[in-house]
C-alpha cells in the first residue's frame, strides 16, 4: 500500500485544518497517511509520496514548524529519485509579492530533490475563501489519480 506523508506547516491552525482534511479523504481512498510536523533530510528515503501543506507567514517566510526540515534538506540535498509530490499553499493575495511563497520556495526545493510535482501547486486565498474543503478536495482528487 502507498504511504504518503503530509508535511503540515500552520500559523493559526488553518494549514492543520487542510492537512486534517486531505488525511481523511487520502485514508478514505485507501492510502496509508502520516501527518508530520517535521521530516528531516534522513528520513526522505522512508517517503513513497510527499504532501506539503503550508501557511505562508511575515514577509513570505515558511512556519516555524517547517523551517527546519527545509533547512536541512538545503544544507544535505536529499534526492526524491522522482517519488511523487504536491504541495498545497495558504497566502493571502493582498499580500501580492509574498502570496503563498512558503509553497513556492517547497516547490522550488522539491524540484532541486528531483521529486516528480504531478501537479500544480495549490493556492489557497484567505482573502477571498473561508471554507477551503472544496478547492482541497477537488485538488486531491486529481492529485491521487497520478500517484
Amino acid at each position: 500500500m502507498t504511504k504518503i506523508t503530509i508535511l503540515n506547516g500552520s500559523v493559526y491552525g488553518k494549514a492543520m485544518e487542510v492537512a486534517d482534511t486531505a488525511e481523511e479523504f487520502l485514508q478514505g481512498e485507501g492510502f496509508n497517511v502520516e501527518v508530520k510536523e517535521a521530516l528531516l533530510a534522513d528520513e526522505i528515503a522512508d517517503v513513497d509520496v510527499l504532501l506539503v501543506i503550508t501557511s505562508t507567514t511575515g514577509a513570505g517566510e515558511i512556519p516555524a514548524t517547517l523551517l527546519p526540515s527545509f533547512l536541512d534538506w538545503q544544507k544535505k540535498n536529499p534526492q526524491m529519485e522522482q517519488k511523487i509530490a504536491g504541495v498545497i499553499a495558504l497566502g493571502d493575495s493582498n499580500y501580492e509579492d509574498t502570496y503563498c511563497a512558503a509553497g513556492e520556495q517547497f516547490m522550488e526545493i522539491l524540484a532541486d530533490m528531483d521529486a516528480n510535482l504531478v501537479t500544480e501547486m495549490l493556492r489557497l486565498d484567505a482573502s477571498v475563501l473561508t471554507d477551503y474543503d472544496t478547492e482541497v478536495l477537488d485538488w486531491l482528487e486529481s492529485f491521487k489519480d497520478k500517484i
